[in-house]
């Protein structure tokens, strides 16, 4: 679940022993789902009382690094939760407005020449041809006549409109 992914950076945390490796950080939303599930182990463990006693689950902290894919000791690092506290709500990611000209840059990176070369020549030759032309009817004729066009109905508006 938390493990680190070969397409992502991340940024990793110095190590205080000379001989220690460099592990990747957790993300804020990490830790709160960490406290979140040691939280409901130690609840579960409250709740089955003595019949958890020589089980897994008299430990919240082992059941949760294993449900969680991380070590025990990060888990008792990251989640120092206290009797009767309220648990910590998940970080919400900030959502980034991006104006057209972001917009089509970013949808030219993802498509790259090719479709916008396709997309151009499309639009000139369709305009040639008829006067009036609506974004929706050009872009579900691109989709007809090329079978590998996967451009979103969004990305090609910003991609013909002008700002």
């Amino acid at each position: 679940m938390f493990e680190a992914t070969l397409s992502e950076p991340y940024e990793l945390v110095k190590p205080t022993q000379p001989n220690a490796k460099a592990i990747p950080s957790l993300d804020p939303k990490s830790r709160v789902l960490i406290e979140r599930v040691k939280t409901f182990f130690e609840e579960l463990k409250r709740r089955l009382g003595n019949e958890c006693r020589r089980t897994i689950f008299n430990s919240p902290g082992k059941l949760t690094a294993l449900a969680c894919g991380v070590h025990e000791a990060t888990v008792y690092r990251v989640a120092k939760t206290q009797a009767g506290m309220v648990h910590r709500p998940i970080p919400r990611t900030k959502h980034v407005e991006r104006n057209p000209r972001q917009r089509r840059r970013d949808a030219l990176q993802k498509y790259g020449d090719q479709w916008g070369s396709v997309v151009r020549h499309f639009i000139h030759d369709k305009l040639r041809a008829e006067r009036h032309v609506t974004v929706e009817d050009a872009w579900k004729e691109l989709g007809e006549i090329h079978e590998g066009f996967r451009m979103s109905q969004t990305e090609f508006r910003d991609e013909t409109t002008m700002d």
